[in-house]
């Protein structure tokens, strides 16, 4: 699911040379915790992109679930080319730009082409020919944006493309999305945030109002690191650089030979795994329950591996493990 709803108002949008234009983007945030977005504009011809303006503040901090608005000024210069303009806004989590960000619908803006001065003499009448030519200028126009929008040539190939450049190859308004992310284990073809599949084949004859696509992505991953025989806030620093979460048990033994080191993880070193999964490691203790206070979680050992965890992973969530039984 995206991380941002992003709507644009108004979808199609006639910008005449020297006006002044605006294009309002509403954004939802839907990754359930606060988040600083940043709001940009994709324009097609680039060209385009000179006079699309962001606002000052197209970088904003969301709260949960918050719903803000973005305004995007268009002025168009004498000497744009006219024709139909391609125009997406993309918002992105600023700190996890390649996972969190979502895009509006492709958004038509028609840049018309200027108006003929035409000197009559002697009359105040205009002659017929004038009328032809603002005739097929608006039949020009027409037909760019069919073609631009409503024209078909079958549907793209978009397997190992990033997500974000597989969406922009679409007309957006012709399809129904669905994001399905998940994890493929040849990372050597997909590397994260690429697509691995699509339900509508290549060069498939797409419907001209509504196509239901659904893209398979590759999700973030990380490889479980070797944590044995490292002590318990070593490891909890090490699987939150790689994005991982921890939850800690205890292995009791019988003699004091390497307590207070981790005996096994599961799942075990090498394995390949989501993004923020949680590795449960085993620390060795002599006595069940815990009694060492120097290997047991006691509550300020405990405040000392969420904050050692939360700055090495660099999230808002505090790492979980599983304390002993109290007898």
């Amino acid at each position: 699911m995206p991380a941002f709803d992003v709507t644009a108002n108004p979808t199609t949008l006639e910008a005449k040379v020297g006006e002044k234009n605006s294009l309002v983007v509403t954004v939802t945030n839907r990754l359930g915790r606060p988040v600083t977005a940043r709001a940009s504009a994709v324009v097609d011809p680039a060209v385009g992109s000179a006079w699309i303006k962001a606002p000052p503040d197209a970088q904003k901090a969301f709260g949960q679930a918050a719903t803000l608005e973005f305004q995007f000024g268009i002025e168009v210069p004498a000497a744009a080319p006219p024709g139909v303009y391609k125009v997406r806004i993309d918002v992105v989590d600023v700190e996890q730009p390649d996972d969190n960000f979502g895009q509006s619908p492709m958004i038509a803006v028609t840049v018309p082409k200027p108006p003929e001065v035409v000197v009559t003499q002697g009359g105040g009448g205009v002659p017929w020919w004038v009328w032809l030519v603002a005739a097929l200028v608006i039949v020009g126009v027409g037909f760019g944006i069919w073609k631009a929008f409503f024209s078909s040539k079958g549907m793209p190939d978009l397997v190992k493309e990033p997500y974000a450049e597989a969406i922009a190859a679409l007309d957006t308004s012709k399809f129904v999305i669905t994001r399905v992310d998940t994890l493929n284990h040849d990372t050597t073809s997909f590397k994260r945030g690429l697509v691995i599949s699509q339900s509508i084949a290549p060069k498939a004859k797409l419907a001209a109002d509504s196509n239901v696509l659904r893209l398979v992505v590759q999700q973030s991953y990380a490889v479980v690191p070797n944590l044995v025989e490292m002590a318990p806030l070593d490891a909890v620093a090490k699987l939150g650089s790689d994005s991982l979460q921890f939850r800690q048990t205890f292995a009791s033994q019988s003699t004091h030979t390497g307590e207070g080191k981790i005996a096994s993880t599961d799942p075990v070193a090498g394995t390949l795994v989501a993004r923020n999964t949680a590795v449960t490691f085993a620390v060795r203790t002599f006595s069940e329950p815990c009694t060492n206070p120097k290997i047991c979680l006691l509550q300020a050992t405990d405040l000392q591996l969420q904050a050692k965890w939360q700055t090495a992973a660099k999230l808002p969530v505090a790492g979980r493990y599983t304390k002993p039984k109290t007898p």
